[in-house]
Protein backbone atom coordinates (compact mmCIF):
# COMPACT_ATOMS: atom_id res chain seq x y z
CA UNK A 1 0.00 0.00 0.00
CA UNK A 2 2.32 2.18 0.93
CA UNK A 3 4.63 1.91 -2.27
CA UNK A 4 2.39 3.32 -4.35
CA UNK A 5 2.90 6.96 -6.06
CA UNK A 6 -0.50 8.28 -5.86
CA UNK A 7 -3.05 8.82 -3.04
CA UNK A 8 -6.11 7.53 -5.05
CA UNK A 9 -3.54 4.36 -5.72
CA UNK A 10 -3.09 3.42 -1.79
CA UNK A 11 -6.92 4.33 -1.06
CA UNK A 12 -7.75 1.70 -3.78
CA UNK A 13 -5.11 -0.78 -2.28
CA UNK A 14 -6.69 -0.27 1.18
CA UNK A 15 -10.09 -0.58 0.51
CA UNK A 16 -9.09 -3.70 -1.78
CA UNK A 17 -7.66 -4.93 1.38
CA UNK A 18 -10.41 -4.13 3.78
CA UNK A 19 -13.22 -5.20 1.22
CA UNK A 20 -11.25 -8.98 1.04
CA UNK A 21 -11.20 -9.33 5.55
CA UNK A 22 -14.71 -8.19 5.67
CA UNK A 23 -15.42 -10.66 2.69
CA UNK A 24 -13.11 -13.53 4.60
CA UNK A 25 -13.56 -13.18 7.98
CA UNK A 26 -16.59 -12.62 10.83
CA UNK A 27 -16.82 -12.02 14.60
CA UNK A 28 -18.77 -14.70 16.18
CA UNK A 29 -20.03 -13.94 19.63
CA UNK A 30 -19.18 -17.79 21.36
CA UNK A 31 -20.67 -17.71 24.83
CA UNK A 32 -24.08 -15.97 25.78
CA UNK A 33 -23.82 -11.93 25.99
CA UNK A 34 -22.77 -10.43 29.50
CA UNK A 35 -24.35 -11.51 32.64
CA UNK A 36 -25.39 -14.92 31.62
CA UNK A 37 -24.08 -17.80 32.97
CA UNK A 38 -21.11 -20.53 31.33
CA UNK A 39 -20.17 -22.43 34.45
CA UNK A 40 -20.47 -23.28 38.27
CA UNK A 41 -18.26 -23.43 41.44
CA UNK A 42 -19.43 -25.99 43.44
CA UNK A 43 -18.73 -24.55 47.24
CA UNK A 44 -17.23 -26.63 49.46
CA UNK A 45 -19.66 -28.73 51.70
CA UNK A 46 -19.46 -26.09 54.50
CA UNK A 47 -19.68 -23.05 52.22
CA UNK A 48 -22.82 -21.39 51.35
CA UNK A 49 -24.60 -21.27 48.25
CA UNK A 50 -23.83 -24.90 47.44
CA UNK A 51 -23.30 -23.53 43.66
CA UNK A 52 -21.52 -20.54 42.50
CA UNK A 53 -22.69 -19.09 38.77
CA UNK A 54 -19.60 -17.95 36.63
CA UNK A 55 -21.01 -14.90 34.28
CA UNK A 56 -18.71 -13.42 31.70
CA UNK A 57 -17.64 -9.80 32.26
CA UNK A 58 -18.24 -8.97 28.66
CA UNK A 59 -19.21 -10.61 25.80
CA UNK A 60 -16.58 -13.22 24.36
CA UNK A 61 -16.10 -12.55 20.35
CA UNK A 62 -13.65 -14.23 18.12
CA UNK A 63 -13.01 -13.28 14.91
CA UNK A 64 -12.81 -16.42 12.33
CA UNK A 65 -12.61 -17.31 8.70
CA UNK A 66 -16.04 -17.51 7.20
CA UNK A 67 -17.99 -21.18 7.45
CA UNK A 68 -14.82 -22.58 9.84
CA UNK A 69 -17.38 -21.29 12.92
CA UNK A 70 -18.41 -24.79 13.75
CA UNK A 71 -14.65 -26.26 13.94
CA UNK A 72 -13.80 -23.72 16.82
CA UNK A 73 -13.61 -25.33 20.24
CA UNK A 74 -13.51 -23.45 23.48
CA UNK A 75 -12.43 -24.36 27.03
CA UNK A 76 -13.09 -23.45 30.18
CA UNK A 77 -10.53 -23.40 32.80
CA UNK A 78 -11.64 -22.40 36.62
CA UNK A 79 -9.25 -22.24 39.24
CA UNK A 80 -9.08 -24.82 41.83
CA UNK A 81 -7.70 -23.27 44.80
CA UNK A 82 -10.41 -20.62 45.30
CA UNK A 83 -11.53 -20.17 48.90
CA UNK A 84 -14.97 -19.23 50.25
CA UNK A 85 -16.10 -16.65 49.94
CA UNK A 86 -15.69 -15.49 46.86
CA UNK A 87 -16.11 -11.47 46.81
CA UNK A 88 -18.19 -10.67 43.56
CA UNK A 89 -16.07 -9.86 40.06
CA UNK A 90 -12.91 -11.69 40.85
CA UNK A 91 -11.51 -14.11 38.14
CA UNK A 92 -12.41 -17.47 38.87
CA UNK A 93 -10.76 -19.34 35.34
CA UNK A 94 -10.37 -18.60 31.64
CA UNK A 95 -11.65 -19.23 28.06
CA UNK A 96 -9.88 -20.31 25.47
CA UNK A 97 -11.04 -20.65 22.07
CA UNK A 98 -8.92 -22.44 19.84
CA UNK A 99 -9.05 -24.40 16.42
CA UNK A 100 -8.06 -28.53 16.62
CA UNK A 101 -5.58 -29.59 13.96
CA UNK A 102 -6.54 -31.25 11.57
CA UNK A 103 -5.47 -34.75 11.11
CA UNK A 104 -4.98 -36.10 7.58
Amino acid sequence: MGGHEKEADRESEARALLDFGFRKYQSVLLYPPRGAEVAALECPPNGEPRRVPVVLSADFYVTVERSKEMDLQTRVSLEHDLNAPLAEGIIVGHICAFFLPKIR
